[in-house]
């Protein structure tokens, strides 16, 4: 009865945990951003988990990234965007980035009209190393890390970036990164189990010993 009792609340328990890690799962790959439609020739909402590589995206001010970006230029002139890499790496300073100086006065228009080629390095779970380029026009747009808008990461003090997503979902930066969540379970309990489950196999072999002995009895009397 104990043994069972311990099995019930430890299912329960380890139930809600799944359920909540799938609620913020689901409100994760819900959120809207704004991803250009070339059909319609104008950015529209999109939830986030139906972004493709290759995708021109937009970020707003105080906006995640939904995916790993490769920059191209920014509100700023300069090309200069400010991230929040709290959820990332539990800095709370801001990290700058820059586009690469090519791309830095590419808006909208020339952006959607762009034809070429990224190539970059495979998805990995370096946070500081990243190579990339652009072939577009028989010119090579280089970019680095400092081009690279992370997904876990949310736009600061710029009012708009845009850029084209290089990976999304599983392939991201933040995800090659995600462990399986430590076990919370003390040393008492890990022996308290072992015990439980000593005791299971041990009532268990008992009643099958004791079934067999029965029936064989049962059959040698009849």
């Amino acid at each position: 009865m104990t043994f069972t009792m311990v099995l019930f609340f430890t299912m329960l328990k380890e139930a809600w945990e799944d359920l909540q890690r799938a609620k913020q799962d689901r409100e994760a790959n819900n959120k809207p951003c704004n991803v250009f439609d070339f059909t319609a020739n104008q950015f529209v909402q999109k939830k986030t988990k139906e972004i493709r590589v290759g995708d021109l995206v937009k970020v707003g001010k105080d906006d995640p990234f939904p995916a790993d970006v490769f920059l191209m230029s920014t509100s700023n002139e300069s090309g200069i965007a400010f991230v929040d890499t709290m959820n990332l790496d539990g800095e709370t300073n801001l990290k700058e980035k820059i586009c690469p100086k090519q791309t830095m006065e590419w808006r909208e228009p020339t952006l959607a009209k762009l034809h070429g080629e990224i190539s970059c390095d495979g998805p990995n779970e370096y946070l500081d190393v990243w190579e990339g380029t652009l072939g577009t026009n028989g010119v090579t747009i280089p970019g680095n890390i400092k081009c690279l808008g992370l997904r876990g990461t949310t736009l600061r003090n710029t009012e708009d970036v845009l850029g084209y997503v290089v990976y999304t979902g599983h392939t991201t930066k933040i995800m090659k990164n995600a462990k399986n969540p430590p076990s919370k379970m003390s040393g008492v309990l890990k022996v308290m189990n072992k015990i439980l489950w000593s005791v299971f196999l041990l009532q268990g072999f008992i009643i099958v010993t004791f079934a067999s002995a029965s029936v064989n009895w049962q059959d040698k009397n009849a």
